[in-house]
C-alpha cells in the first residue's frame, strides 16, 4: 500500500485547523459612553465610576477641561494563543507508524475571511498602498496578474472611512523585509513581494518581533501571523506566553454591530 506522510515539504502543513469550527468576531456596540476622566485645570481630578462624569456649572465661571476616553475599535478583532504539533508517518487510514513531536513549532497561522477554499498556489502579498514591488503573477513573479483586491475596497466592505485612525493602512503600516522569507505551500514570500505588515504588542507596546502579513489568492483576504516560540505576549507580566498574535477585520459599526464575521483558520508548521 502506498504510504502518505503528513507535513511533507510540498504543501506540507497547509491543514485546515478545526475545519468545521468557525471563529467569529465579538461585536461592540457604539452607543455614546462617558469619558474615562475629566481634569478641570487647577481644580481636581474626576474619574468615571458611573458611566458619566458630573462637573458642576456655576454662572459666571469659565473652566478648562482635559477630557480623556479610551474607546474600543469598531474595525478589528484580535486572536492570540499557543500552537502544538506533531509530524506523523500515517497510512491511508490515518494509523500512525511513527511520529515526532514539535516542542518548538514554527510556521504560520492563517485567518481567511471566506469559506471558499484557498488556492494556495496563487497566494501573493497584499500591499495596502495598492503598490506591488514585484509586478508578476502569483507564485512565480511572472507577468500578467490581475490585482483584483485593493485596500480601498476592503475598507469600504468593512465600514471603514478613509479618515478613520484604525483603518487598514494605519494598522498594517509596515512592510515585510526578510530576505529569507517563509513558504506558503510551494510559494515563497520574502522582501521582494512588498507585504504590508502589522506588529501586535508585547507588554502593551508594539513589538517588531510580532509579524502579521496580508496575503490573498485574489479571492480571499488572508491574515497571516508568523509563529514564534512562546515569548511574552501583549499582557504585562512574564506568565503571558503566546506563540501567535493577530488582528482581523470586523465591521462593528452601528448598522453591522450585531453581525459577526466568520473566519476560517489554517496552520502550516515547519
Amino acid at each position: 500500500m502506498k504510504k502518505r506522510i503528513n507535513f511533507a515539504r510540498m504543501y506540507a502543513g497547509i491543514l485546515t485547523l478545526l475545519i468545521s469550527f468557525i471563529l467569529s468576531a465579538v461585536f461592540v456596540l457604539s452607543d455614546p459612553q462617558g469619558p474615562d476622566s475629566i481634569l478641570p485645570k487647577g481644580s481636581g481630578f474626576h474619574t468615571n465610576e458611573t458611566g458619566s462624569i458630573l462637573i458642576g456649572a456655576q454662572a459666571g465661571n469659565v473652566t478648562a477641561l482635559v477630557v480623556s476616553q479610551q474607546r474600543s475599535t469598531q474595525a478589528w478583532q484580535g486572536y492570540y494563543g499557543n500552537v502544538t504539533g506533531t509530524i506523523v508517518l500515517d497510512d491511508a487510514g490515518n494509523f500512525t507508524l511513527y511520529d515526532w513531536s514539535l516542542p518548538t513549532p514554527s510556521g504560520e497561522i492563517y485567518a481567511v475571511n471566506s469559506s471558499t477554499v484557498v488556492t494556495w498556489s496563487n497566494v501573493y502579498c497584499m500591499n495596502t498602498s495598492n503598490h506591488r514591488m514585484v509586478n508578476g503573477s502569483p507564485g512565480n513573479n511572472g507577468p500578467g496578474v490581475v490585482y483584483k483586491i485593493n485596500a480601498s475596497q476592503i475598507e469600504l466592505n468593512f465600514g471603514i472611512n478613509t479618515t478613520d485612525l484604525d483603518g487598514l493602512n494605519e494598522t498594517f503600516y509596515d512592510t515585510y523585509t526578510d530576505t529569507t522569507g517563509f513558504t506558503v505551500g510551494a510559494v515563497t514570500i520574502d522582501v521582494a513581494d512588498g507585504c504590508s505588515m502589522a506588529h501586535p504588542y508585547t507588554d502593551e507596546v508594539a513589538d517588531t518581533n510580532w509579524q502579521e502579513l496580508l496575503l490573498t489568492d485574489n479571492t480571499s483576504l488572508i491574515f497571516t501571523s508568523l509563529i514564534r516560540n512562546s515569548p511574552n505576549g501583549f499582557r504585562s507580566g512574564s506568565e503571558d506566553l503566546n506563540d501567535f498574535e493577530m488582528v482581523v477585520l470586523e465591521n462593528g459599526h452601528t448598522q453591522q454591530a450585531l453581525v459577526t464575521t466568520p473566519y476560517y483558520f489554517y496552520i502550516e508548521l515547519n
